[in-house]
C-alpha cells in the first residue's frame, strides 16, 4: 500500500465518527519496500493541495522516512516534487496493521493489502474514502486520470 492510498482512507464505522483519520500504522517500520516508479512531476504538483500533509508527514515517520518538512510548502521545486513522489509513490508497506486512533479498530495490512472487513460484531462498519473531488483534477494533462478511485467512480457513473 503506497501512502498516497493512506492519505485518503478513513475509518467510517458506526460510532467511530471522530478522530477516524489518520488511520496509525502499527508494525509496518520493518515491512516497507522501495518500489522505483518513473516521476511524474505535473500529478506530484497537482496533488499536493489536496493531502492532508500532517498525516502524510506522521505516516511516514511511522515508516521511517523525513524527508520532507514539517509544514507544507507554498511552493515547489524539484527537490521537493522528487522527495513527495518517493514518499506518496515509492514507499510501499507490504505487511502490519492500521489503528484507528478513535475506536482503536485493528485493520492489518497483508501482502500490501489493507482489510477493511468490518468487525463481527458490527456488520455496519465500513471503511470509506475521502470524497472523491479530492482526485478531480488528478490528470496526465491528457485528460487521463491518473488515479483508480476517480475512474471507478467514472465507470460506476456510466453504469447507473
Amino acid at each position: 500500500m503506497h501512502l498516497i492510498t493512506h492519505n485518503l482512507l478513513a475509518r467510517n464505522a458506526k460510532g467511530c465518527t471522530t478522530n477516524s483519520f489518520p488511520l496509525a500504522f502499527r508494525d509496518a517500520h520493518g515491512q516497507v519496500e522501495i518500489q522505483e516508479q518513473d516521476i511524474n512531476p505535473d500529478f506530484v504538483c497537482n496533488v499536493l493541495p489536496r493531502l492532508e500533509w500532517k498525516a502524510l508527514i506522521d505516516a511516514a515517520c511511522q515508516v521511517g522516512d523525513e524527508s520532507l518538512p514539517a509544514e507544507q510548502p507554498n511552493m515547489t521545486d524539484d527537490e521537493l516534487v522528487q522527495k513527495l513522489h518517493y514518499v506518496l509513490m515509492e514507499i510501499h508497506i507490504t505487511e502490519g496493521a492500521m489503528v484507528c486512533s478513535n475506536c482503536e479498530h485493528i485493520c492489518p495490512i497483508s501482502n500490501s493489502i489493507p482489510n477493511s472487513k468490518p468487525d463481527p460484531k458490527d456488520s455496519m462498519e465500513y471503511f470509506s474514502t475521502l470524497p472523491v473531488a479530492h482526485l478531480a483534477d488528478m490528470t496526465d494533462g491528457n485528460g487521463h486520470v491518473m488515479y483508480g478511485a476517480n475512474s471507478v467512480a467514472k465507470k460506476r457513473a456510466r453504469v447507473d
